[in-house]
């Protein structure tokens, strides 16, 4: 009984925290893209100098954005194929994803 106990535990204490990574996920791209919309954008259509400064403090914002919906679309899909996803599910998604050759790259020169 005491380990059929223990291992519900785990299993919710996995299913909680899967939920927030996605939450956390979903939440971050909704800021990055508010990021750009009520920031980035405006600045880079303004004056040189506004285009220049939009540079600087956004730095590829529009390629960050890319690189979260594609995350948080994997992620949904995930989700829906399998309700239960583990955390290890999650791991391995999140590994194939940094170990790809092109974006590890891009990865590194931005950040």
């Amino acid at each position: 009984m005491n380990s059929r106990l223990v291992l519900e535990f785990d299993r919710l204490c996995n299913i909680r925290s899967v939920a927030e990574l996605f939450y956390t996920e979903k939440s971050h791209l909704r800021n990055l893209k508010l990021l750009d919309e009520l920031f980035h954008r405006p600045m880079a259509s303004g004056e040189p100098r506004l285009r220049e400064l939009a540079d600087i403090v956004f730095p590829q914002l529009p390629a960050l954005i890319k690189i979260h919906c594609e995350l948080n679309s994997e992620m949904k899909k995930k989700m829906k194929e399998n309700p239960l996803i583990s955390v290890k599910d999650v791991s391995e998604m999140l590994l194939r994803r940094v170990s790809d050759q092109h974006q590890c790259q891009w990865l590194q020169h931005h950040y």
